[in-house]
């Protein structure tokens, strides 16, 4: 939405934020200093904002930590000897795969891993296995790696379904058995009506917010635990 809607609108909700809130403390014979109060009607409806950076900041601080049940086997080197990304659709460039790019970049792993490869000219996605030891590569139907990193399809919702959650795992396919997790959240737009349908604080006509708190991931945490530098 162009500024030049979004300024009058917001400017016209101020005063008459202003003097409502100001009405209603009067009814209830409280007063507040005319700085705050505007302040006050100003962040209002971001509220929600605010609260999501305080759950993201809570979470990268105490609860993004991964859960161990059980460590991948490892070389002498301190390597996980496969791991399949398939699963993920986690995406490496097929012009890094044949000028062996990628060996360089990725750390980690002792002999092969499987994973997609995105090729931009025919938009079409292939799975690869990518062996560490040859430099080498081949395109595959099926993975067979011992270590798969998934997504949960479970979701939980809390804080009024404001923030979604959701799991890492790595599961290793020998055993069938999760051995490692981790937690993902997201902000859902629940609380976002009023800012984006009368305020137009949106992007354009795609009604995507104007403002909004990006979600955070424990994944990076999660590769650093298995040894794995992407």
């Amino acid at each position: 939405m162009s500024g030049i809607i979004i300024l009058p609108v917001f400017i016209i909700y101020t005063v008459i934020g202003f003097f409502i809130l100001k009405s209603v403390l009067k009814v209830f014979n409280k007063k507040l200093n005319t700085l705050l109060l505007l302040t006050i009607v100003i962040l209002l409806p971001f509220w929600d904002l605010f609260l999501q950076k305080g759950i993201k900041t809570y979470y990268e601080l105490f609860l993004l930590n991964p859960i161990v049940y059980e460590q991948p086997i490892r070389d002498k080197d301190g390597k996980i000897e496969s791991v399949d990304f398939s699963e993920w659709k986690l995406y490496i460039s097929e012009e890094n795969l044949i000028n062996k790019r990628v060996y360089k970049y990725i750390k980690g792993i002792s002999n092969y891993m499987e994973i997609y490869v995105g090729n931009y000219k025919n938009n079409h996605d292939k799975l690869v296995r990518v062996y560490f030891k040859t430099k080498t590569f081949e395109y595959i139907t099926q993975p067979t790696a011992r270590y798969i990193r998934k997504s949960s399809t479970t979701y939980t919702y809390q804080f009024f379904k404001m923030v979604k959650i959701s799991k890492t795992l790595i599961v290793d396919r020998e055993k069938d058995k999760v051995i490692m997790e981790t937690k993902s959240i997201n902000f859902t737009d629940k609380f976002a009506t009023f800012r984006r349908e009368y305020l137009f604080l949106i992007i354009g006509g795609s009604q995507r917010d104007l403002f909004s708190v990006s979600g955070t991931s424990g994944n990076y945490k999660l590769f650093e635990e298995m040894k794995i530098d992407f």
